[in-house]
């Protein structure tokens, strides 16, 4: 619920639609505003779950996974089951809203209204809750106050409901101590690495096994088809620079929203950190002070203030010459903001301490708080202009483009006709789609369905507009020929082979280590650096089996297998087991504590709704909209 109110107020997508309402009509037919039983998906204890609801559900999420992760493509997506992960989080949470009726949990008005006083998206700037804020935002959401408060409602509801399921999931002291004491434990092996790269020049592929393994192993060399397509962009960002914008328009806009131009005072920063710890004793200080005083007297006789940095800070912006860029008030911890804000152009600050560490500081440059001139957001304001004013017309030239498509003009033509650049993409694959568009996997479907130099006969929905495309080439489906697939094949047999000889050779020397606990094995034997229980062992990379023996033991003999790593196979032993320092949890007791809390209350949580889902009835109306 509250993902939609922050969503952005102006989204070009309110102007496409009847685009949308098409495309509905079209994927279920005339019929189905007209059928109730067609609009339900699923059943849950005989509530209903609509179409309409889970496609807004889906789409809400999709957005957000498609921001927290861009690359994602429609085939991730697809192996996800992200359609069957939506719709169980919308089964839990009817599921738990039924058991708050059941319970007689319920939210008051008074509770609601409070809740929604004081959510940060609806107070103005002095921290009050702003009536018209909320009514503006709502109505550019396209919400009505009863419909946000409903569904604000139904999640305090939830919310309440695990809270009271969160009781149980109290922890004492000691067992937040038992657990940092286990997940803090660290170790430290030696170990013997047979390498396989040591061992490949002894493994010579022979004609017969290259046959053998290609045949065995085609499926590798399978590439899969591809096309390539040339295509028109219908959107208010590409149609906005056939718009004429009057200066009056521009000049009209900015007196009306001159609000919106306000900036901040700002500085442009740089700094040098040397890191000490808040709680570091009067040594560790005095040592950080002496070298941020060292590197302050090498600026004051003219050495560079961004080369001090990237030879002597420690902060993440060393690499850009400690290069801070803009930034407003608050954005910074309040020692640093203080010391910064009170410097001019080109000066530098003595050294300030933060919870960091000791800065030094120096401004580069400063802007002044106020309205930006109209000089400065001429540009923008045509833009914004500009693509508004394509927005509403963006269906008349969807219409005039399909018109001469459909007339027999080539893709190229209705591009020049309509003043837009036709663009190409590389060769992609079905599973891909094409790098340069945010596609749908029914949209790529469609693609793949042309004929070659054959143009869409209706335009593909884009997120703020239309595609028109036109496949230009295509490679079909085929496997790699034997002797171009020879190379990668004669690589995995000498690395199969390399691996063998290596097990073999470990084998052997585990034998005798096993036979002769005393044994001396010189330079061979490494030690490794302290791990963790994750997995992960510097120098050898994941290996949870290794990781388990080791910390499963106190002995110091070679453990009686061998370990396969990412290059080889190895021999171990325990070197030292680590207990964590107890100093530090007296420091972080309170993490640890609210870390078990959090994992057992989610414990507690799955655990009810899998009780739940085991007396509840659900039944799917309409599983076509689940397929993936």
């Amino acid at each position: 619920m509250l993902d939609i109110i922050r969503q952005h107020s102006q989204s070009w997508g309110v102007k496409l639609l009847f685009g949308l309402i098409v495309l509905v009509f079209v994927f279920w037919g005339v019929g189905s505003f007209n059928n109730n039983s067609a609009n339900v998906l699923a059943k849950v204890n005989d509530q209903t779950i609509t179409i309409q609801d889970f496609l807004q559900e889906y789409e809400k999420r999709l957005e957000n996974l498609r921001q927290q992760r861009p690359n994602l493509s429609s085939e991730d997506i697809r192996a996800m089951h992200f359609k069957k992960q939506v719709f169980d989080a919308m089964i839990n949470q009817e599921l738990l809203l039924q058991l708050a009726k059941q319970e007689g949990i319920t939210v008051s008005d008074v509770e609601l209204r409070n809740a929604i006083m004081h959510m940060p998206v609806f107070l103005n700037e002095t921290e009050q809750f702003d009536k018209d804020r909320y009514q503006s935002l709502l109505r550019a959401n396209r919400m009505t106050p009863a419909q946000f408060e409903t569904g604000f409602a139904q999640d305090l509801k939830t919310r309440k409901v695990q809270e009271y399921l969160s009781l149980a999931g109290t922890v004492s002291e000691q067992e937040a101590k038992d657990f940092f004491l286990f997940a803090r434990e660290q170790a430290r092996i030696d170990y013997i690495l047979f390498n396989q790269a040591d061992y490949l020049d002894q493994v010579k592929p022979t004609e017969e096994q290259i046959t053998t393994y290609y045949n065995a192993h085609k499926d590798e060399f399978a590439v899969p088809a591809k096309i390539k397509i040339d295509y028109l962009r219908l959107e208010p960002e590409t149609l906005a620079g056939r718009e004429d914008i009057p200066e009056s328009a521009i000049k009209a806009y900015y007196e009306a929203h001159k609000s919106e131009f306000r900036q901040e005072e700002q500085i442009k920063a740089r700094h040098i950190l040397i890191k000490v710890a808040q709680d570091a004793d009067h040594k560790d200080v005095a040592k950080a002070q002496a070298k941020m005083e060292d590197i302050l007297a090498r600026y004051k006789k003219g050495t560079p203030f961004a080369e001090l940095a990237t030879t002597f800070s420690q902060g993440p912006s060393r690499a850009q010459g400690g290069d801070l860029g803009w930034f407003p008030r608050g954005r910074m911890v309040p020692a640093f903001e203080q010391a910064a804000f009170a410097l001019q152009k080109g000066e530098v600050s003595e050294p300030v301490r933060t919870p960091f560490g000791f800065h030094l500081i120096q401004v580069e440059d400063r802007k002044p708080e106020g309205i930006s001139p109209l000089d400065k957001v001429h540009d923008d304001i045509r833009v914004h202009l500009a693509k508004e004013q394509a927005a509403d017309t963006i269906q008349d030239v969807v219409d005039q483009a399909l018109e001469m498509i459909i007339t027999g003009e080539d893709l190229a033509h209705v591009g020049e006709e309509l003043g837009l650049a036709v663009q190409t993409t590389e060769f992609f694959t079905q599973t891909t789609g094409p790098a340069s568009l945010k596609l749908s996997a029914d949209a790529v479907d469609t693609l793949f369905g042309l004929m070659k130099d054959e143009t869409t006969q209706a335009p593909i929905l884009l997120e703020d507009g239309y595609l028109l495309a036109k496949k230009v080439a295509e490679e079909p489906a085929h496997t790699l020929e034997l002797g171009k697939a020879k190379p990668q094949i004669i690589s995995a047999l000498k690395q199969d082979g390399a691996r063998a000889i290596a097990l073999e050779k470990a084998k052997q020397a585990l034998a005798d280590l096993l036979a002769h606990p005393h044994k001396d094995m010189g330079h061979k034997v490494q030690t490794s650096e302290s791990f963790g229980r994750q997995g992960f062992i510097p120098g050898l990379g994941m290996n949870p089996e290794l990781v388990e023996k080791v910390f499963a033991t106190t002995d110091t003999t070679w453990l009686d297998t061998t370990f396969p790593v990412t290059n080889g196979v190895v021999l171990a032993r325990l070197n030292q087991r680590i207990k964590p320092d107890t100093d530090a949890w007296d420091k972080e007791a309170s993490y640890w504590t609210m870390t078990l809390e959090q994992a057992r209350k989610q414990e507690l949580l799955s655990a009810l709704l899998n009780s739940l889902r085991a007396k509840s009835h659900v039944e799917i109306m309409n599983e076509r909209v689940l397929e993936n």
